[in-house]
């Protein structure tokens, strides 16, 4: 996967991020040059939560702290007009987000390090950081430089890494951590893994 569509949803736009999750949609306000190279198969993050107070920081103080999440997908259409209401703000005559795409969710990474030596990299966290002062703008970035989280799979296929395959011991054991706690969540969702995979 080599591109990345970074963006950061504040706390305003939580009820929007549900309804997109759940219908596997997201949209912008206004258009950007950029967005007419999202394609399928591009890896979507929707992250929230920054640690640090509000997010209008410097790079420096962004990469000090850590999200919350980053609800992770994997884009499956191009972008697309579309003016029909679905989030719950496009009720008032001014908002509408008709710039719009499918994704497929996969998955959250809770508790984000941000630091450039982190699993986003500083050009993906950057990316995160402009979002959150652009209203979340998404920043469409191509092969991301440090870039090696993992994709979170909900489909019960084997999850699929990003980035450099091999992992450091700190690394294997974020990973041990990352799959125990995501099982534990289909769990209290009422859903199993099938036990080959587990």
């Amino acid at each position: 996967m080599s591109r990345v569509i970074a963006v950061y949803v504040g706390k305003a736009g939580m009820a929007n991020l549900r309804v997109g999750l759940d219908a596997g949609t997201w949209g912008f306000k206004a258009s950007q040059p950029d967005y007419a190279d999202i394609e399928p198969g591009d890896l979507l993050l929707l992250g929230f939560g920054y640690g640090g107070g509000s997010p209008r920081v410097q790079l420096q103080a962004w990469l000090e702290n850590e999200l919350e999440a980053i609800e992770v997908g994997v884009v499956t259409s191009g972008i697309r007009h579309d003016v029909e209401p679905l989030w719950p703000d496009e009720v008032a005559p001014d908002v509408s987000y008709p710039h719009r795409f499918d994704f497929e969710f996969r998955g959250r990474v809770e508790t984000v390090a941000l630091a450039a030596d982190g699993p986003l990299g500083a050009e993906v966290a950057d990316a995160l950081r402009r979002s959150a002062i652009a209203q979340g703008r998404a920043y469409v970035l191509d092969d991301p430089a440090g870039f090696y989280m993992e994709v979170p799979d909900v489909t019960g296929e084997p999850t699929r890494p990003v980035g450099p395959a091999e992992a450091t011991a700190a690394e294997a054991a974020t990973l041990v951590d990352v799959l125990t706690d995501f099982e534990r969540q289909l769990r209290s969702a009422g859903l199993r893994l099938p036990a080959d995979l587990v």
